[in-house]
């Protein structure tokens, strides 16, 4: 069990490192994660402990759901009517491999907890210090790497004066804050008389709202302040508090109007050439959707099928978003079908259903987000969620029932 819980926190660490400690490989188009070799490990710690793997997998109300999207996957992959070489279906097939490993984030949170390795105090202190951590290294990028244009040719987007931190894409760091935020918000004691907190804390926990919240803004992620505001607007509603929307509605107009605007056209977020180039993302999705509409051409196939609808195709094995689409439902749906995407939602109204306050608003911050990229896949985001839905597991009844007492459990 120690070894476990080790490999459990090196996992957490990978998140800080993020895509800055992922390394290509001989084969164009597939790159290997730091978190995708802790998984690994955590993985091959499971093998060793296989019936008490199957024991808690079998336990899980979750579990045919999510694999029942595998099978999916699977059978979209092997039986794609697109004419792939043997090593492209081998490279598809690892994407795959990799969703599922994810899950054992999520099965080893659950035992974790629920073998009092790690307390979800513990979890979500953890967690925080990832998202403040990554707003630290996100300053000091800003101020002594603010330029990603010469990193163009490795496939990143050219990113000038915006904070992107070790991820190398301000709209996926920008997630993160987002998730910072809402742990921040719904864990912390608004005063020193909850919880015995001294005043001393609580100022600690109000500086890292503010942190957090300015490192978010000096993304310019427009996807990502889209992401907080509809958390917030779903947190007013339930918590029947419009003031917590109003608020945030009010600290981010005052922040778009002092924020600078040193340059680029990254830091204009009236900016459209980024809007034009993800309706045309889509509208491949769609087209690739319409023309194989059951099982789709295969998870994750798409870097290839690409070659049959795109005009240029220089950067499809290079480019870090060669592989997927500006939407993670539209990469869904083009990749496994209209089944394929049925699979999918009733997975995550699963998640949903049991998920406490935590995980609720991060889903939707996700899901959001991921109308304008493919987030819901992306590996951190992943193991986010995962860790969230695990801690949701503990002492939480099912349905909406737990968002009546916003706290640290929920």
């Amino acid at each position: 069990m120690k070894h476990l819980k080790y490999l459990y926190y090196l996992c957490l660490g990978s998140l800080i490192i993020g895509p800055a400690g992922s390394f290509a490989t001989a084969t164009p188009g597939l790159n290997i994660y730091l978190t995708d070799f802790t998984v690994g490990l955590i993985c091959l710690y499971w093998i060793t402990k296989i019936s008490l793997a199957f024991k808690i997998i079998r336990d899980d109300n979750l579990s045919g759901y999510f694999f029942l999207f595998i099978a999916i996957g699977t059978l979209s992959l092997f039986l794609s009517p697109v004419e792939h070489s043997l090593s492209e279906r081998f490279i598809s097939s690892l994407y795959l491999l990799r969703y599922l490993a994810y899950f054992f984030v999520y099965i080893t949170t659950v035992h974790l907890i629920k073998s009092k390795s790690l307390t979800v105090s513990e979890l979500i202190k953890c967690l925080v210090f990832v998202g403040i951590s990554l707003s630290l290294i996100g300053w000091l990028q800003y101020f002594l790497y603010p330029d990603l244009r010469n990193l163009y040719y490795l496939g990143w987007d050219p990113h000038y004066k915006r904070i992107f931190a070790t991820y190398f894409d301000p709209n996926y760091l920008g997630l993160m804050m987002v998730f910072t935020i809402i742990l921040l918000w719904t864990s912390s004691s608004p005063s020193p008389d909850r919880r015995g907190n001294s005043w001393g804390e609580v100022i600690y926990q109000w500086f890292s709202r503010i942190f957090v919240f300015i490192t978010l803004m000096f993304t310019y992620s427009r996807s990502s302040y889209l992401a907080l505001i509809v958390a917030s607007l779903v947190y007013s509603i339930i918590s029947k508090r419009i003031i917590y929307i109003l608020v945030l509605l009010t600290l981010f107009t005052a922040s778009i109007l002092v924020l600078p605007r040193p340059g680029g056209e990254g830091v204009k977020l009236e900016r459209i050439f980024s809007i034009e180039q993800r309706i045309d993302n889509w509208k491949l999705g769609v087209q690739i959707w319409k023309d194989y509409p059951i099982l789709g051409v295969g998870f994750n196939t798409l870097r290839y099928a690409k070659n049959l609808y795109a005009n240029d195709q220089s950067d499809l094995l290079s480019s870090h978003s060669g592989a997927g689409l500006d939407n993670s439902f539209l990469f869904v749906t083009a990749t496994t079908g209209i089944i394929g995407l049925t699979a999918y939602l009733l997975l995550l109204y699963e998640v949903w259903n049991i998920g406490g306050l935590k995980l609720k608003l991060s889903l939707i911050a996700a899901i959001a987000h991921s109308l304008f990229l493919n987030s819901l896949f992306f590996p951190p985001v992943m193991i986010w969620l995962w860790i969230l839905l695990g801690i949701s597991q503990h002492g939480l009844k099912p349905g909406l029932s737990s968002y009546s007492k916003p706290g640290l459990y929920n």
